[in-house]
């Protein structure tokens, strides 16, 4: 899979993934992966949890990748200390 830093051009922006839920196997959810053009980024949508098999088909997402996508940036702003 490409985890590329571009959100733009990132391939796997629009595609669905899935995971299956840690406490009951029976269950899984899907992750839809989505470009916001605000923060140039990419933002997990996740469903609740569905009973059943994911569809054929259908990827499982890298457990690194998903911690990748739910971290937040916590970098300070360079231009807060030169209005203070």
């Amino acid at each position: 899979m490409n985890w590329n830093t571009d959100a733009r051009t990132n391939k796997l922006v629009g595609k669905t993934f899935y995971r299956l839920c840690d406490d009951d196997p029976n269950y899984f959810s899907t992750i839809y992966i989505h470009y916001n053009p605000f923060t140039n980024s990419l933002r997990p949508m996740t469903t609740t949890p569905i009973y059943g098999t994911p569809p054929p088909g259908m990827e499982p997402i890298p457990p690194t990748a998903l911690r990748m996508l739910y971290r937040v940036s916590i970098e300070p702003d360079p231009l807060q200390d030169a209005y203070n």
